[in-house]
């Protein structure tokens, strides 16, 4: 039993840090994926950026979003510019995913609040990017399409999957 529990703990230091999951976000994080993306849910709705809230829009409308992680191994979802970002305005359930200015702790390197970050957990590969899970780093609750736009749940037994496609460095 000792034996197959330090196999077990090798593999997954070989593998990358694993990051605690709930039963819809099964996976690994996704690591090494800094760029310029265009995000899609399953059934092709684009992420976009509708006034301060990341909505559902269509594929045409898509915003880019430039994902950058930070060293924690969460990541940041902004604008290219980095002008503004996906931030978590509350903690309750359904509390949106806004888009604003980002706060910067003034520290080398920068750090955010838990409150901008997301983590990103990998399901399938695709030719341009990947399939993933989302959640916020502020309490690993999922982010689900409600209506037009995006929340955090404290839980999803089905996995909501967004693919990832790279349009940009």
């Amino acid at each position: 039993m000792r034996v197959v529990a330090a196999l077990a703990a090798t593999m997954a230091l070989v593998a990358g840090a694993v990051v605690g999951a709930t039963p819809a976000v099964a996976g690994r994080p996704v690591n090494h994926v800094n760029g310029v993306y265009v995000v899609t849910t399953q059934n092709g709705q684009a992420l976009v950026d509708r006034g301060g809230v990341v909505g559902l829009g269509a594929p045409a409308q898509a915003t880019r979003w430039r994902l950058d992680a930070d060293r924690s191994g969460a990541y940041l979802i902004t604008t290219p510019d980095r002008s503004r970002g996906w931030v978590l305005k509350g903690t309750q359930p359904s509390s949106p995913v806004t888009v604003a200015p980002l706060i910067v702790f003034p520290t080398w390197p920068p750090t955010y609040p838990r409150n901008e970050l997301w983590k990103g957990y990998l399901v399938d590969h695709t030719a341009n990017g990947a399939v993933v899970t989302i959640t916020s780093a502020t309490n690993d609750w999922p982010v689900v399409p409600s209506g037009d736009h995006l929340v955090v749940i404290p839980e999803t037994f089905a996995p909501v999957t967004y693919t990832a496609t790279r349009v940009g460095d």
